[in-house]
C-alpha cells in the first residue's frame, strides 16, 4: 500500500464509524416506531381489499423497515470490524504518541489544530506525528506483502 492509500484507508475507517452510528440511530427509530404502532391487543388492523386480499398494515411495513435497517447495519458493522481489525494490529506497533494522533485524527475525526489543543502539542507536531505514523503503517503493510 502506498502512503496515500493508507491515509485514505484511515479516513474511510472514520467515515464508516460515523455511518454505522447513523445506521444504529435509524434502526432504533424504526424499532421505536414499530413499538408505537402495535395495538394493545397484539393485533394489527389489516385492511381488506375488495378482492379479499389483505394489504400490509402500517405495523407490517414498519417491521419490514426494521428488518431492512438491521440488515444494513449488520453489513456495515461487519465491514467496519474487518477494516478495524486489519489496522488495529498495525497501529498497536506505533509509538503511543503516534497512536493518540491517529486515533484522534481518524477515529474521532478531529482536525490537527483540535488534536494539538487536546494533546497540548503544537499543530506542526501533530502533523509530523500523523505523517510519521502513516509512513510506518505504509511500511508495515508493504512488509506484509
Amino acid at each position: 500500500m502506498t502512503f496515500e492509500e493508507v491515509r485514505k484507508l484511515l479516513q474511510s475507517l472514520g467515515a464508516m464509524r460515523k455511518h454505522i452510528d447513523t445506521l444504529y440511530e435509524k434502526l432504533k427509530r424504526c424499532e421505536a416506531d414499530r413499538g408505537n404502532l402495535t395495538s394493545p391487543f397484539g393485533k394489527s388492523n389489516t385492511p381488506i381489499q375488495g378482492n379479499g386480499e389483505s394489504v400490509s398494515s402500517v405495523v407490517e411495513r414498519s417491521a419490514e423497515r426494521v428488518l431492512k435497517a438491521q440488515a444494513e447495519y449488520e453489513i456495515a458493522f461487519s465491514k467496519y470490524m474487518e477494516l478495524e481489525d486489519k489496522l488495529s494490529a498495525v497501529v498497536a506497533n506505533l509509538d503511543v504518541e503516534e497512536q493518540d494522533v491517529i486515533i484522534e485524527c481518524y477515529m474521532h475525526g478531529l482536525p490537527a489544530w483540535k488534536v494539538a489543543n487536546k494533546l497540548y502539542l503544537s499543530e506542526r507536531t501533530v502533523k509530523n506525528r500523523k505523517h510519521s505514523a502513516i509512513d510506518k503503517i505504509t511500511r508495515s503493510f508493504y512488509n506484509e506483502t
